[in-house]
């Protein structure tokens, strides 16, 4: 059977397979792609994007450059597990991205590498947790950045 995913969701697989290789499958099945929708377990790490822009390389070429803008949530039980996963998440984005082409198969480490999604700026953002809004407190942290993909 082949399978055919566009780039963009390449995209979304490998960025959720990175942090699955960097958290060493400590909590393999809390780490998605798209907001939790359902009980949240933490910890957790939720992968969305927001928008994707395009811009020209070239007067009168219409090829355009592709931004896509990523944010990262962390769901961490303490301060400081949250701290930890948020940091270790915007440290590693400066080594940027391999994207593999799983229409080729999985896992990650046996199909070819298509390109990189090269992080252009990264910020940090702690996002406070209100005590009285939640049945159970939990630390939470958004890792967004701006990337744009190389090819091989």
């Amino acid at each position: 059977m082949t399978v055919n995913l566009t780039p963009e969701h390449l995209e979304n697989m490998s960025l959720v397979y990175w942090l699955r290789q960097k958290f060493g499958g400590t909590f393999d099945d809390n780490i998605m792609e798209g907001f939790p929708e359902t009980d949240l377990v933490v910890p957790s790490i939720a992968v969305e994007w927001d928008y994707a822009e395009g811009y020209e390389l070239e007067l009168g070429n219409k090829k355009m450059e592709k931004q896509r803008h990523w944010y990262i949530d962390v769901f961490a039980v303490t301060r400081a597990q949250r701290d930890d996963f948020a940091f270790k998440i915007f440290n590693d984005l400066d080594e940027g991205i391999v994207i593999y082409n799983y229409n080729q198969g999985f896992p990650p480490t046996v199909v070819p590498s298509i390109g990189t999604m090269i992080p252009l700026t990264k910020r940090v953002q702690n996002t406070r947790v209100l005590p009285e809004l939640t049945d159970k407190l939990y630390y939470r942290a958004t890792v967004s950045f701006v990337a744009i993909y190389g090819k091989n």
